[in-house]
């Protein structure tokens, strides 16, 4: 079964996370995430897109911890470099991306949501940096902070690990709107096609000249960098 599935209905494509039963990010769903990304970007019938996991209850819960137990050094290092590198394509996406966060955003889980472009979140969703739980490190909250989110709640994520329900999200500006479940790929959907309705290559140099001259992106570039970099888990 694929970990990922695509599918394109006018001009919008579909990425659905599906790695039950938390859709945690192993090397395999990295592997697929990034050809994924590449797929739609390589595909000139799509303008923009949609990520989100299959179900109701899970965007994705992050890092595959279990997984990464089992590395050596070496592979670990490998490890690193692949997710920095798909997170990097994701931030470098040249498409709008909408996501449709369908369920819990935890860990690296919610550093994904947050590269999309917008975020639209269902009222059941919840959000957490719970690494701290597990003698671990959220990275420092860095991928929240072009976001908007003050520092106070980046803090609190971090050192605490407490998760915030879809409509504290929305206050906290780590999401852009809360909508109910069943409304929830119908809006992000509506939101997607209005986007998809411009000439591709306008959107894809809107978004080029939004990550090269906004503060966002080039703070997003070299953020990605320094952690890649220092080895930070995601």
């Amino acid at each position: 079964m694929p970990l990922v599935h695509c599918t394109v209905a006018d001009r919008v494509a579909v990425l659905r996370l599906d790695r039950p039963p938390v859709n945690a990010f192993s090397i395999a769903m990295w592997t697929a995430v990034r050809a994924a990304l590449r797929a739609v970007r390589a595909d000139e019938s799509v303008h923009a897109v949609i990520l989100t996991g299959e179900g109701g209850k899970v965007f994705s819960a992050g890092a595959d911890v279990k997984e990464a137990a089992t590395l050596s050094a070496e592979q670990e290092s490998a490890r690193h470099e692949l997710v920095y590198q798909g997170l990097g394509e994701l931030a470098a996406m040249p498409l709008p991306v909408v996501c449709a966060i369908n369920g819990a955003a935890i860990g690296g889980g919610l550093n994904v949501a947050a590269l999309c472009d917008t975020r639209i979140a269902a009222d059941s969703a919840l959000v957490a940096l719970p690494e701290i739980n597990h003698g671990r490190t959220g990275g420092g909250g860095a991928f929240l902070r072009h976001l908007g989110v003050s520092e106070g709640i980046i803090r609190q994520l971090l050192l605490t690990g407490r998760r915030l329900s879809a409509a504290e999200a929305l206050s906290a500006r780590i999401v852009d709107e809360v909508v109910p479940l069943p409304a929830l790929m119908s809006r992000a959907e509506a939101v997607a096609r209005e986007m998809a309705a411009k000439p591709r290559a306008a959107l894809i140099a809107t978004k080029a000249a939004i990550l090269a001259s906004s503060p966002t992106g080039k703070w997003l570039s070299g953020q990605l960098e320094e952690h890649r970099q220092e080895g930070v888990p995601a």
